[in-house]
């Protein structure tokens, strides 16, 4: 966001081949560009700081939604034969992708009830969904384009037709790993396979941070309520502990923690 946003105070205009704008001519444009390079450039150093992160992904996730749904969508629709417009969608919709993760993740319920569906770990994945979906309208247009795309190819590098190529099928290679993870996930019976998923990154099911921290306000609690007893003050052993949490991720209780042993608490004087 802040490169975006430099090249466009820079050259004041919306920066080059990433933010194509249909609406031609386009009244105070050299205006409304700086105005949009601003809101990027800022916004992207307020991810950077603690204390404007919050504001900073609210920014962002609202400027590229209304970006990809008064300008890129309208294309698509009335133009759907030609490529660039689904190019233009999905350079959009990449970054509204990983903006809208982060948003869904740190967010809070209370306020944002309106946009509850994009919070929380239903959020989560419906971002990576719009990621996949979007890799092959980038991936593909370096072979409708492949001549246009050869000329972004640094001098120095062999083959520049090659290079387009070969980062285009890199698209398309990475959006079809991603479509089998989610297949696999969909298809799992919530028990090992869950776990894979997990580690994969596609479950969405984030873990919660420790009571009183706010970094992933709004998260579902998905801990068991064995560990939400620990939470609550329960006095037990370090072992006792990772016993119980070696049952809460695994689903299936260890040997040594068979039998744990328990811990009387002391009679109130």
């Amino acid at each position: 966001m802040i490169g975006l946003g430099l090249l466009g105070l820079i050259h004041g205009d919306f920066a080059l081949v990433w933010q194509r704008i249909p609406i031609e001519p386009l009244p105070a444009r050299q205006v409304i560009a700086c105005a949009c390079a601003a809101i990027e450039l800022l916004g992207g150093i307020g991810l950077l700081l603690k204390p404007s992160n919050r504001l900073a992904l609210r920014v962002l996730f609202a400027f590229l939604l209304l970006w990809l749904l008064l300008l890129n969508v309208p294309a698509v629709v009335l133009v759907p034969q030609m490529e660039a417009s689904w190019l233009g969608f999905g350079e959009i919709a990449v970054m509204l992708a990983g903006i809208w993760i982060r948003f869904a993740a740190n967010a809070r319920l209370q306020p944002w009830r309106v946009l509850k569906f994009a919070t929380g770990a239903n959020g989560i994945r419906w971002a990576r969904r719009l990621f996949i979906v979007s890799l092959p309208m980038i991936g593909l247009s370096h072979f409708v384009y492949a001549t246009e795309t050869a000329a972004y190819v640094p001098h120095w590098l062999p083959f520049p037709l090659g290079w387009a190529c070969l980062t285009g099928a890199g698209s398309l290679a990475a959006c079809l790993g991603l479509l089998r993870r989610v297949a696999a996930a969909c298809g799992n019976d919530g028990s090992g396979d869950a776990r894979r998923d997990h580690r994969a990154g596609l479950d969405a099911r984030p873990v919660r941070p420790a009571a009183g921290s706010d970094a992933m306000d709004g998260i579902p609690d998905f801990r068991s309520d064995r560990l939400r007893r620990l939470d609550r003050g329960r006095l037990l052993s370090r072992n006792e502990v990772a016993c119980a949490r070696r049952v809460d991720v695994n689903g299936i209780t260890p040997p040594e923690c068979s039998a744990p042993p328990s811990r009387t608490l002391p009679a109130a004087g």
